[in-house]
């Protein structure tokens, strides 16, 4: 239980601290799938790659209910996990047009990763570009420090 409040004390909500967690652990972009592939043993057994296989499980359509009897992991973090998953996958409708701001907010309340938010801070760029200097002689590179303020945001 030592590393379970370990990783809870770096986030506010169990998806923020799930995602950081598996950040720090791994080099992947936090719960998502491919990692690993989904089968029964590898749900079943407390290794290393049960979260990366979960997340397969839901790529590959398993039910929830599925899971859950195979790894007796509570349905309570099951669901926060499923949602984590269903709000990267919203986000992948938006790769040709700007994300509403409630789906963006929602998605940095999950904590999605930076890969997974650039394209639709791509096209909030294209919508608000940063505004320009009235002056040039002040040579104030307004566009780069907005765009390094939207990366801290992140």
């Amino acid at each position: 239980m030592k590393s379970v409040g370990e990783v809870m004390a770096i986030g506010r909500r169990f998806e923020e601290a799930i995602q950081k967690g598996l950040r720090m652990v791994d080099s992947h972009d936090g719960f998502v799938a491919g990692i690993h592939p989904a089968s029964e043993n590898e749900i079943r057994d407390a290794t290393d790659m049960r979260i990366h296989s979960i997340a397969s499980a839901f790529e590959d359509g398993w039910d929830l209910e599925k899971i859950r009897s195979l790894s007796n992991i509570d349905r309570w973090f099951l669901n926060r996990l499923k949602d984590i998953y269903d709000h990267g996958k919203v986000l992948t409708r938006f790769k040709d047009h700007p994300v509403p701001y409630a789906e963006l907010m929602l998605a940095k309340q999950l904590h999605l990763g930076h890969r997974r938010l650039a394209p639709s801070l791509f096209w909030l760029l294209i919508q608000h570009p940063p505004p320009q200097p009235k002056n040039q002689s002040l040579l104030i590179p307004t566009q780069t420090l907005w765009r390094q303020a939207i990366l801290l945001w992140l």
